[in-house]
């Protein structure tokens, strides 16, 4: 059964075989190992995106936190009260509200801005691994590179990135285990705690005497007429803390391993610098960093000969509905050239990733420079690639690299 397939490692390694048996054969699929529907045509996805009236943002995590036994979901309380705020899980017009303030800080003037900072982050990195004739892509490139950047636009203090990489981590660990687990639950809570310990101090401090930086501006929302509580406040943090690494991290692995198993997709890349834009937006289709997006339904729906009830969790399955034949040409195929790419990795709608552009330009540069800076470069070992155990956020456990030495 294709329910089965969900919990294995197979799945967790390449999900898209199942997806494509689902598209031809159930598109609109309830799964009774994640308690939800699985919408995976491109046609139904984007539709679930757009229309908040029908398919709400609101308890989409919470839900998921409700299929733990009682006494269970009495011990995780804080973890709890984060997921049910916070930008990602508002609908219109709260979330417009809020999205209003943090969306000043993705704007193309902005990130354009950005450029030169990413650039010497950039080149910072793959200097430090010239020497050795190899790196692993994810944890000394891949992981820090977007981290770095995340801290610099919060003003976060450089010498905690790793702190917070690692809660971002844990914290994003539970919802991405197909099902709820205790033990995982409960260390996503604890990295929830000590994270809002250390945040709390850092937004008293930009209460008290605000910087340049996106945290003063979300801290003192209310000086601009929108007023953030402090649970919605911590919450919006830590969403852009995990998105801003995982997103990005995941797009400059998967990404770049689809890229390195094609070596002559690698030389029309290096005779055409220009086509790194059309190349990033392949690289979100083919293998999307981040696989789903959860909603709830707000009332009796019935999609293609079934029906979704009021209250049922939704989850519009990105990947698959990148991999539509529907939609696109010869979709299982890695184009880099490819022109008709109206993919969903970063969502639709109100929801769309405020953070996108801001991505694409880390990735455009940094897979750009790798290939101009490591010559020959090529995978070490591509038996021993191995995906990470979340399967919501879809990304490589590490990527070791060769290249040759410049003598």
């Amino acid at each position: 059964m294709v329910d089965e397939q969900l919990t294995t490692r197979s799945f967790l390694q390449n999900p898209y075989c199942v997806y494509r048996d689902l598209r031809k054969t159930a598109p609109v699929h309830w799964s009774g190992n994640w308690q939800s529907w699985l919408l995976t045509r491109y046609d139904d996805v984007a539709a679930t995106l757009r229309d908040f009236r029908s398919f709400s943002s609101r308890g989409t995590i919470t839900r998921y936190l409700d299929q733990l036994p009682v006494e269970s979901l009495d011990k995780v309380r804080p973890l709890y009260e984060h997921f049910s705020c916070g930008q990602v899980r508002l609908d219109p017009p709260e979330h417009t509200r809020v999205r209003a303030i943090t969306a000043k800080a993705f704007t193309p003037g902005v990130v354009e801005k950005l450029r030169p900072r990413i650039e010497e982050i950039v080149s910072s990195l793959i200097d430090t691994a010239l020497p050795n004739g190899k790196l692993d892509l994810i944890a000394d490139f891949g992981a820090p590179l977007p981290g770095i950047v995340i801290a610099d636009l919060f003003g976060f203090p450089r010498a905690d990135r790793p702190r917070f990489k690692a809660w971002s981590d844990r914290i994003a660990a539970f919802h991405g285990t197909g099902a709820p687990d205790q033990h995982t639950v409960m260390k996503s809570q604890e990295a929830l705690l000590e994270a809002r310990k250390w945040m709390g101090g850092l937004i008293d401090d930009r209460r008290k005497a605000p910087r340049e930086d996106l945290l003063s501006r979300l801290a003192n929302a209310e000086e601009e007429g929108t007023h953030l509580s402090d649970v919605q406040l911590f919450s919006t943090c830590v969403t852009f803390m995990i998105g801003g690494h995982e997103t990005t991290t995941n797009l400059i692995g998967n990404g770049m391993y689809a890229l390195l198993q094609r070596p002559e997709q690698i030389q029309r890349l290096q005779e055409n610098p220009s086509g790194i834009d059309d190349a990033v937006e392949e690289m979100l289709r083919f293998d999307a960093p981040t696989q789903r997006a959860h909603r709830i339904a707000t009332e009796d729906i019935e999609l293609r000969g079934r029906t979704i009830r009021k209250g049922d969790f939704v989850q519009a399955v990105l990947g698959s509905a990148n991999r539509d034949p529907g939609r696109f040409d010869d979709p299982d195929t890695f184009d880099i050239e490819r022109r008709e790419n109206k993919h969903v990795s970063f969502g639709l709608g109100p929801h769309f990733c405020p953070g996108a552009a801001l991505a694409r330009l880390e990735a455009k540069i940094a897979i750009h420079e790798l290939l101009k800076r490591m010559p020959n470069l090529r995978i070490e070992d591509p038996a021993s690639i191995e995906y990470g155990p979340n399967n919501f956020f879809r990304g490589l456990k590490s990527l070791p690299l060769k290249f040759d030495k410049i003598q």
